[in-house]
C-alpha cells in the first residue's frame, strides 16, 4: 500500500467515466458514452497565470478523453467516448435547442453550482450560488439567449463585497474580469493541454466565443462598482 493517499476530489471525474464506460460495455462495444460538455469549459483555458495546474479541471479536455479511451481500449474497452458539444460554447448550446421554450422552462429546476450548500450557512436562498465559475458560465449562457432572470444566493452583478480581493468568495469573479478583459494570444488556449490535430483552430474559436459571451454579460448587466471596473477595461 502506498504511504500517501489522495484526500482530494480530482479523480472523482474519472471515476465516474470509467463507471460509465464499463456500463456501456456491459451492453456492447458499440454503445458510445457521452460526455455532453460545453466546448468553452471541456478546453477550461485558465482565466489567469495563477490558475494553471489543478485549480483548472481537466475533465472533459480533448487530450484527456482522447487518453482516456486510448488507455480503455488497452485493456480491451472499445465503447467511443464522445462530446457532441466539444466545439460549442454554452450559449450556444441554449441558442440551437429543438425546444427553446420546454428548456426555458425548466431552466430555473436546474442546478449548475460547484458548492450549492455554502448559501445555507448564512441563510440565504439554497441552489445555485451565483458566484463560482459554473454559475458564472450558466449566467453568461442564459443572457446569450435572453434568460438571465434566476435568483441566486449572491448576485454578481450587484454585490460589490465580491470585488473585495480580500474575500474569498470572489476569487472566481475577479479572476472572469481579469481573463475576459485582457488582451490574450491565441496560444493560451494550449494552456491547460494540447488539442487534437488540425481542430486548433476550432477550439480556439469556442474559447474566444465563450470569452465573448461572458464579456457581453458583464457588460450589459454590472451595477455600481462593477460598472465601472468593466467599463475601465472595456
Amino acid at each position: 500500500m502506498p504511504r500517501l493517499r489522495e484526500n482530494t476530489t480530482r479523480s472523482r471525474s474519472f471515476l465516474f467515466l470509467t463507471a460509465a464506460l464499463a456500463l456501456a460495455a456491459a451492453e456492447g462495444s458499440g454503445i458510445p458514452v457521452y460526455v455532453p460538455e460545453n466546448g468553452f469549459i471541456g478546453i477550461n483555458v485558465p482565466l489567469t497565470r495563477a490558475r494553471v495546474g489543478s485549480a483548472s479541471t481537466r475533465t472533459t479536455h480533448p487530450h484527456f478523453m482522447i487518453q482516456l479511451g486510448t488507455a480503455a481500449k488497452a485493456v480491451g474497452v472499445t465503447n467511443p467516448i464522445l462530446n457532441p458539444y466539444r466545439l460549442r460554447t454554452k450559449g450556444e448550446i441554449l441558442a440551437e435547442s429543438r425546444n427553446p421554450t420546454l428548456l426555458q422552462r425548466l431552466a430555473p429546476m436546474s442546478v449548475s453550482c460547484s458548492h450549492p450548500e455554502t448559501a445555507r450557512y448564512v441563510g440565504r436562498r439554497q441552489g445555485n450560488c451565483g458566484y463560482c465559475f459554473p454559475c458564472l458560465i450558466r449566467r453568461a449562457s442564459l443572457a446569450h439567449v435572453g434568460w438571465d432572470r434566476d435568483e441566486y444566493a449572491w448576485d454578481v452583478l450587484t454585490d460589490e463585497a465580491l470585488l473585495d480581493r480580500r474575500r474569498r468568495r470572489g476569487a472566481d469573479l475577479r479572476a472572469v474580469i481579469s481573463g475576459t478583459f485582457a488582451d490574450r494570444p491565441d496560444r493560451d488556449v494550449l494552456r491547460n493541454g494540447p488539442l487534437p490535430a488540425g481542430e486548433r483552430a476550432e477550439f480556439t474559436g469556442v474559447w474566444r466565443r465563450g470569452i465573448t459571451e461572458l464579456r457581453a454579460w458583464l457588460a450589459a448587466g454590472a451595477q455600481g462598482e462593477l460598472a465601472k471596473l468593466v467599463e475601465s477595461l472595456a
